[in-house]
């Protein structure tokens, strides 16, 4: 059944680094800056959440 459904690929804004990074601000959390910064990222269906 999985191999008939069809999943669209659209990337997420809110994961980008330079957003989790002011999410980050408002709760006081210290970052590395995102133009510099290192980030892993997992994905999974057709992975559409690039950076």
């Amino acid at each position: 059944m999985a191999q008939k459904l069809l999943y669209t690929s659209q990337p997420f804004f809110f994961t980008q680094p330079t957003v989790l990074a002011a999410m980050a601000a408002l709760y006081g959390v210290d970052t590395a800056p995102p133009e510099t910064a290192r980030v892993l990222e997992l994905g999974c269906a057709s992975g559409g959440t690039p950076c």
